[in-house]
Order: structure tokens, then C-alpha cells, then sequence
């Protein structure tokens, strides 16, 4: 499980103070779910995390509420899931219409490694992924990131 948010982001928005929850939230859809809240105590960001093997995690469902977008919401959620994994892989699904989307998956240093048509949501879907660096060092593999 990915390890408990431990900073605070200070984005001031529309007069609200915007945070990140404490810790990652389980749910009942499976995997653990990160969420940044503004001050009135509302879900504003939410993102995904899934362990599908041992080298790689799924990041899904990221959504940023329109009145907060192109405000880094995204992008930061982005930021500590990839980081919050011990998986050396990373992918993610976004339609290829999701503009706001993908543009926060590249500036975290996801690329595109291909895309198919989903007949049930009728849309064009692109896969990204991205890979952690690492170096050999003393017998010792330490991840750093790319």
C-alpha cells in the first residue's frame, strides 16, 4: 500500500485553501484512492492507485472538479502516486479527448506507448506509461526518479 500523504499543498483558489488528505483513502472500489480537499472540506481531486504485479501499478480515475483545474491539482496527484508505488512501472488509460488529463500524465513523464477504440465508451483511449530510473550502486538497485 502506497505510504500516507504527509504534505499539505497551498493553492488558493477561488478563496480556498486546497489540501491533501491525510492519508490514502481505501475503498470499495479496489485500491487505494488519494483526494485533495479545499478548506470547506470538499473532494475537489481524487486519483487512483492498483497494484497489478510486482513491477507495475495502474494509476486510474483521476479527476479534478472544473472550478480547480489548470491549477497543478492534477499533476501533483499524478506526481505522489508515482512516487507512492514500490512498483518500477507505472500505466494509465486516459480518452484521447481528456485534454486536462493528458497533459498533466506528460508533464509527470508518462509517454504514449499506444491506443485502441473502446467500443463500450465509444472512444479512442491512449495508454501511457512511464518507468522509474535505476542504478546499481554497492549490489544495491536505488530507484531515482526520472
Amino acid at each position: 500500500m502506497p505510504e500516507p500523504i504527509n504534505m499539505e499543498i497551498e493553492i488558493v483558489s477561488n478563496e480556498r485553501v486546497i489540501h491533501f488528505l491525510p492519508e490514502p483513502q481505501k475503498s470499495s472500489v479496489k485500491g487505494v484512492y488519494y483526494g485533495i480537499e479545499d478548506d470547506y472540506d470538499n473532494l475537489v481531486a481524487v486519483i487512483g492507485v492498483i497494484r497489478r504485479a510486482w513491477y507495475e501499478t495502474e494509476i486510474r480515475h483521476l479527476y479534478v472538479h472544473s472550478d480547480f483545474r489548470r491549477r497543478g491539482l492534477g499533476k501533483a496527484l499524478i506526481q505522489r502516486a508515482f512516487k507512492g508505488t514500490r512498483a518500477v512501472r507505472a500505466i494509465a488509460t486516459v480518452r484521447k479527448e481528456n485534454s486536462h488529463s493528458l497533459r498533466a500524465f506528460y508533464a509527470n513523464g508518462f509517454e504514449k506507448i499506444d491506443e485502441f477504440f473502446n467500443p463500450a465508451t465509444e472512444s479512442e483511449v491512449l495508454i501511457l506509461r512511464r518507468t522509474k530510473r535505476h542504478t546499481r550502486t554497492g549490489g544495491n538497485n536505488e530507484a531515482s526518479e526520472a
